[in-house]
């Protein structure tokens, strides 16, 4: 697909899935894909790791050519580093290229990247020419509001993105220092909707249909890109489309639902990482999925010894059936 069809694409789906680290591999991504989604992204990969070939950055790298519109999101602060990174995305078959410029965890802020780029626009822009230099595939990013609360350098981060010609710019409508605690500003995202022509997809706290759709008409944004919400709920995929579009709603949650997908996710795991590794994520997937609809506590209590297929088994059949 060409940066044109990316448009297209991102203009009639109007929904873009977020890369979530712990999250959004291969087998998850599998399953966000059956319930709808047309544009996913891995999780954040540090460029660097692209040059050590090490297990772990293979898995994250994994996809098939059956899986929908995929995307990278790659960390780093070095131009060069994250062109050949981006260029390896390219040449593996990714359809494109997302930069983290926003993510507030303090050892990535230590090594002066992801959200602490922020404070330095013509680095920035050093790493996003180098990158759109190398590669034709679509090039996104994924930034914040600004590094500090009250700051706004969103627009001028947009304004670069798009002096450089990318294809869009996330808008997460938090600072970093407020990290994922504090009310999202949708009024700052419509500004920087307003101050470029680079579509732009408004992300932060989408827990729903209506609020989905509600942010998307108040900020003037192309798309949306739900958060923390997805994880465990695939069925919000489709509630959003359903409120954004209109289309019919195919999957009900529901515990018995539920369970059939949180087997099929974890069996999906198994194949993938092998039955120690897939238990050990699992741990963290598990009391997301019956999150609102069975008792959490009675779940988190009994993760700790999930650590064999037959242990999930039984968990699995712990739960109530509606």
């Amino acid at each position: 697909m060409n940066r044109n069809d990316f448009r297209e694409l991102l203009s009639r789906t109007k929904l873009v899935l977020p890369p979530m680290c712990g999250y959004t591999d291969y087998p998850y991504r599998r399953i966000l894909a059956k319930f709808g989604a047309e544009i996913l992204c891995t999780e954040m990969i540090k460029a660097k790791a692209f040059f050590f070939k090490n297990d772990r950055t293979l898995k994250m790298l994994a996809r098939s050519e059956e899986e929908p519109f995929t995307g990278v999101q790659l960390l780093g602060s070095e131009p060069e580093v994250m062109a050949k990174a981006a260029k390896i995305c390219q040449d593996m078959g990714f359809s494109f290229v997302d930069i983290n410029l926003g993510c507030p965890v303090k050892k990535v802020i230590s090594k002066k990247e992801g959200g602490a780029l922020l404070k330095d626009f013509e680095q920035i822009r050093r790493i996003l020419e180098a990158v759109r230099q190398v590669i034709t595939i679509p090039l996104t990013i994924k930034t914040r509001l600004g590094f500090k609360s009250g700051e706004f350098t969103a627009p001028k981060i947009a304004r670069i993105a798009e002096e450089i010609g990318l294809d869009a710019v996330t808008i997460h409508g938090r600072s970093v220092e407020q990290k994922y605690s504090a009310k999202v500003d949708w009024t700052k995202i419509a500004e920087v909707v307003r101050s470029v022509n680079v579509p732009v997809v408004a992300n932060g706290g989408i827990d729903d249909g209506v609020m989905a759709k509600e942010m998307l008409v108040q900020t003037g944004a192309l798309a949306v890109m739900p958060g923390r919400a997805i994880l465990g709920d695939p069925w919000l995929i489709g509630e959003i489309l359903h409120h954004l579009h209109g289309t019919a709603i195919e999957h009900h949650r529901s515990i018995k639902r539920v369970k059939e997908t949180v087997l099929e996710h974890f069996d999906s795991m198994v194949q993938f990482y092998g039955e120690r590794s897939a238990c050990l994520c699992m741990r963290r997937f598990f009391s997301l999925y019956f999150k609102g609809i069975f008792r959490i506590s009675v779940i988190r209590k009994n993760l700790g010894g999930l650590n064999s297929r037959s242990d999930f088994l039984s968990m699995l059949k712990a739960v109530e059936t509606t």
